[in-house]
């Protein structure tokens, strides 16, 4: 079951090697995590977080839809937690 991040005092409970998924990853928010919709999902595992500064570095756990990496690249995304927060799609896995 997905709980979608909505406060900073959530970013405490996290911990590397979390999944976090951004849902819908192109479009505008929503209220209810839709697992049906697949095509619209991209997983990302936290990597390093330090919760002193409130931020993190996520690498993508499945193929993410739309990024493009040079061959033998990961997808990284360094982020704060406010912002995940503010952008209103992410949801902890």
């Amino acid at each position: 079951m997905q709980i979608k991040l909505v406060t900073a005092e959530q970013f405490q409970f996290l911990k590397e090697g979390d999944i976090l998924e951004k849902f819908p990853a192109n479009g505008k928010a929503e209220a209810i995590f839709d697992n049906r919709r697949k095509a619209e999902i991209n997983k990302y595992e936290i990597r390093t977080i330090n919760h002193k500064k409130q931020s993190l570095s996520l690498v993508a756990a499945e193929n993410v839809q739309g990024i493009f990496t040079w061959p033998g690249d990961e997808e990284r995304l360094h982020t704060d937690c406010l912002s995940l927060v503010s952008e209103d799609i992410w949801w902890i896995s």
